[in-house]
């Protein structure tokens, strides 16, 4: 059977336009690329002593350094606690090499676990933060639950535990600086030193101080 060259151009022109459709990325199980996607990032964990960690104790300061973002652009860090409640935003300006240095986002934290989100970026996880084992002190208010902000005029209270039954401390009220060192004279605001001693159960109950 002859095929005449007009049927035969036809037919190559279906089967041309049946493998286009076969290859086209159009279809709706094969989505294209997001052609804006958010940027992944890189983070870095910083605890008190200014090292990288992923371990932190209660009432440990934990910062927060980033990279590989978007120059000279500003991010919106946001914590929610253990039951997804907001509590505390933060916002965060990269240099010209799309990198921020290690900034506190996580303040004297009770044991739990946190969740840090950077907005309009793929950084998300979680920060669990360890009941303490050693000895430790805490600013609390009269019920004795942690506090860190005080109005003028408040009473201040403290709370500690892990201690040695029934020792005595002396507490201080200074100025805070940055070089501790032991020996350092301390001056004390309240215009006394307090003493504290540690009850059967090792803990400082709620104290005015």
């Amino acid at each position: 059977m002859k095929m005449s060259p007009k049927y035969l151009l036809l037919l190559l022109a279906a089967l041309a336009f049946a493998l286009a459709l076969g290859c086209s990325s159009d279809d709706p199980a094969d989505p294209d690329p997001d052609p804006d996607p958010d940027p992944t990032g890189t983070t870095a964990l910083v605890g008190d002593d200014g090292s990288a960690t992923t371990e932190f104790d209660s009432f440990e300061q934990v910062s927060m350094s980033l990279a590989d973002l978007t120059p000279n652009t500003l991010y919106t860090i946001e914590v929610d606690d253990g039951t997804k409640a907001l509590i505390g935003t933060y916002e965060l300006t990269t240099d010209a090499n799309g990198e921020m240095d290690a900034a506190s986002v996580l303040y004297d934290p009770v044991p739990g676990t946190y969740t840090v989100t950077v907005l309009n970026t793929d950084i998300e996880f979680d920060i669990t933060v360890e009941a303490p084992t050693a000895v430790y002190y805490q600013p609390s208010d009269a019920a004795g639950d942690h506090m860190n902000n005080v109005d003028v005029g408040q009473s201040v209270y403290l709370t500690a535990g892990n201690g040695t039954p029934d020792t005595v401390v002396h507490i201080y009220v200074a100025p805070n600086r940055y070089d501790w060192e032991y020996g350092m004279y301390l001056y004390d605001y309240t215009e006394a030193v307090e003493e504290l001693t540690f009850d059967a159960s090792g803990d400082i109950p709620v104290s005015v101080i």
